[in-house]
């Protein structure tokens, strides 16, 4: 037996307008641009918006080309074939300095650490946040990894083999 369901145009519409505000939500918006026929009813020949590419907002800028292949259509298919193509270059990672424990002179950084701390004193208890955060800038000021004299390297992230 076969079930056949109609839906009125304004349960159509409902429906279409659910659809369109859950892909808003969800941050999804459509590749193709607006009332591209992308199929064809084999029997009356009717075309529709059948089909759709959706892509998310952040990759919108990505989109070079979305469009319908007709030449591409298969004998006797419905649908039309739709090309997309994402412009997915990576850009090159800049040089960066970095530390590099490895390339450290221990006896210099000792020493200066040594020298640097010396002039703190001891502290007092510690009995609040403000002491503690002051006891702990005092620390990284003291801290002669900031001179890149002592150690650094070249890094220019995962992109280099």
């Amino acid at each position: 037996m076969l079930s056949v369901v109609c839906i009125n145009t304004s349960d159509a519409l409902a429906a279409a307008e659910t659809l369109i505000m859950m892909l808003a939500e969800i941050g999804l918006n459509s590749a193709l641009a607006a009332g591209m026929l992308t199929h064809v009813h084999n029997i009356t020949k009717k075309w529709t918006h059948l089909d759709q590419v959706f892509i998310t907002e952040h990759m919108m800028d990505m989109v070079m080309v979305c469009k319908m292949c007709h030449k591409d259509r298969g004998l006797n298919t419905d649908h039309i074939p739709i090309i997309s193509q994402l412009d997915i270059t990576l850009g090159r990672t800049l040089e960066q300095k970095t530390n590099n424990f490895r390339d450290i002179n221990w006896d210099d950084f000792c020493k200066t650490l040594e020298e640097r701390m010396s002039k703190f004193g001891i502290p007092k208890r510690i009995g609040s946040q403000e002491t503690l955060n002051h006891e702990c800038d005092k620390l990284t000021s003291a801290n002669p990894g900031g001179s890149t004299r002592l150690y650094s390297s070249t890094h220019r992230g995962y992109s280099d083999p």
